[in-house]
């Protein structure tokens, strides 16, 4: 998953909000963020880049992007 630089190397379980779909994803890269987007507080962020596995885990593809919750569950290794 590519998220904030802060969290590059940590753990996080993505949450679907709207099924309550859950899945383990490692922050492994910084993705095309620029920094400018809103929310990004720690474990606040609004936005993350998954993997197209990762997002079919979670959704339908076509439904192209969905609300989620972003909870840490382990530190970078």
């Amino acid at each position: 998953a590519a998220c904030h630089p802060a969290l590059l190397g940590e753990w996080l379980l993505v949450v679907n909000e709207d099924t309550g779909w859950q899945l383990p994803v490692r922050c492994t890269d910084t993705g095309p963020f620029d920094g400018t987007e809103n929310g990004w507080e720690h474990l606040g962020m609004s936005r993350i880049d998954l993997s197209r596995a990762a997002f079919e885990r979670l959704a339908p593809l076509e439904q192209g992007v969905m609300r989620v919750r972003i909870e840490q569950i382990g530190e970078k290794d």
